[in-house]
């Protein structure tokens, strides 16, 4: 599998990017991927959930702080971590150099479907 062309990257003001890896059309709905590239000291997205998917985060370079729940983490290149469906969460990168991650989302139920949902909550003070 490789990154698709520029046309599947967003590129976030504060440099963070994501890359579809492979789309949940490409995979009939099963699954999607991407790869997620975040400067130092740049902000995720705000806290939110995903009522029917499953998210499997790898590190693959630096230190990304992930917030499940109400815990914090820290997770270090190498470092894996699965968020359940309806688990909110957040990540950050508080360390001072770049940090690369992939992320895979699956669907928790047995029906396949191509859209993604999710659910949006307060940001954190």
């Amino acid at each position: 599998m490789s990154t698709l062309s520029d046309t599947h990257t967003l590129t976030m003001p504060d440099g963070t990017s994501f890359v579809v890896v492979e789309s949940s059309a490409e995979s009939a709905g099963a699954r999607m991927e991407f790869e997620i590239t975040m400067p130092r000291g740049a902000m995720g997205p705000p806290r939110h959930t995903h009522p029917e998917q499953e998210e499997e985060w790898r590190v693959v370079s630096g230190e990304l702080s992930v917030q499940v729940g109400d815990d914090w983490q820290a997770l270090a290149a190498g470092g894996t971590l699965a968020i359940p469906p309806g688990t909110v969460h957040t990540l950050k990168n508080r360390s001072q150099e770049f940090a690369s991650a992939t992320c895979t989302a699956r669907h928790s139920t047995s029906r396949s479907t191509s859209r993604t949902s999710t659910r949006c909550g307060r940001p954190e003070s």
